[in-house]
């Protein structure tokens, strides 16, 4: 719910931006510029973060924690 929340302030953004409320003029700006909705950037921040050593360690600490 929140991640849609900051895709629509995005969206908003870029359509005041270009001055137009067309979805398809919005999605074609935002390939051409390469800018990412906020929830596919944090999909792909947490999986690198997932991936690298920081999460298991992030991990180990929660566990500890919990006990």
């Amino acid at each position: 719910m929140q991640l849609n929340s900051l895709d629509f302030v995005a969206n908003r953004f870029l359509m005041k931006l270009f001055n137009t409320n067309n979805t398809e003029i919005i999605n074609t700006c935002r390939e051409e510029f390469k800018f990412s909705l906020p929830s596919q950037q944090i999909s792909v921040r947490d999986a690198k973060f997932m991936e690298s050593d920081g999460a298991k360690i992030d991990i180990i600490r929660w566990y500890c924690v919990q006990l």
